[in-house]
């Protein structure tokens, strides 16, 4: 039996709400198989853990703080000053537990759930449930809280937002996002695989 997510047969596809001739203006997709781990660096560290992650990763330079940069194998966010989040589809533990011990790698991928919120009132959905500025250009990483949780928002595109929730709240934010996307017109599809976005 394969891995199950938190949110395995919890959110049944379909259009709910109110739904207006231009159809539904939010659409809610769980995304699975999204690798996701942590590097650490002191400033000190930092050329080195630039160094490091442009072989590991395929990045130019390390992202500046709320921001990411899109590599050829992985993306690079900038969760705080001095911690970076590696999203793959790729497990990357093996080379960066040998390679990379002095940044301290944790496997983070199965501790968040991840919601993808896209559509025309995409923006006014999250803005509903957190206080962001959501005009900011694509590739945008900021960390913010729904209903007391620590979240973090990945800017994919101008309308198409990845919600990184922790696990155990998983549910229950996923609910919030459907019940407050109603007022808008809802679509709920299957789950989908994480990839790489498009340059």
């Amino acid at each position: 039996m394969g891995k199950q997510t938190a949110l395995y047969g919890h959110l049944p596809g379909g259009d709910f709400g109110l739904i207006s001739k231009a159809g539904p203006q939010v659409t809610i997709t769980e995304i699975t198989d999204m690798n996701l781990f942590q590097l650490s660096a002191f400033a000190r560290q930092m050329d080195d853990c630039a160094a490091f992650m442009k072989k590991q990763c395929g990045i130019t330079g390390l992202p500046a703080l709320s921001s990411s940069i899109r590599g050829t194998a992985a993306v690079v966010m900038r969760a705080e000053p001095t911690k970076f989040w590696i999203a793959s589809r790729q497990p990357v533990r093996a080379s960066l537990l040998a390679n990379g011990a002095m940044y301290y790698p944790i496997d983070m991928t199965g501790s968040k759930t991840v919601i993808r919120v896209s559509g025309p009132a995409a923006c006014a959905v999250l803005n509903r449930m957190c206080a962001l500025d959501l005009t900011a250009r694509d590739g945008a990483f900021w960390a913010t809280g729904m209903h007391h949780v620590p979240v973090h928002v990945y800017c994919r595109h101008n309308a198409v937002f990845d919600v990184m929730i922790p696990r155990s709240f998983g549910l229950s934010i996923a609910h919030s996002l459907c019940q407050t996307s109603q007022q808008f017109g809802l679509r709920v599809t299957t789950p989908t695989r994480w990839t790489l976005p498009r340059l």
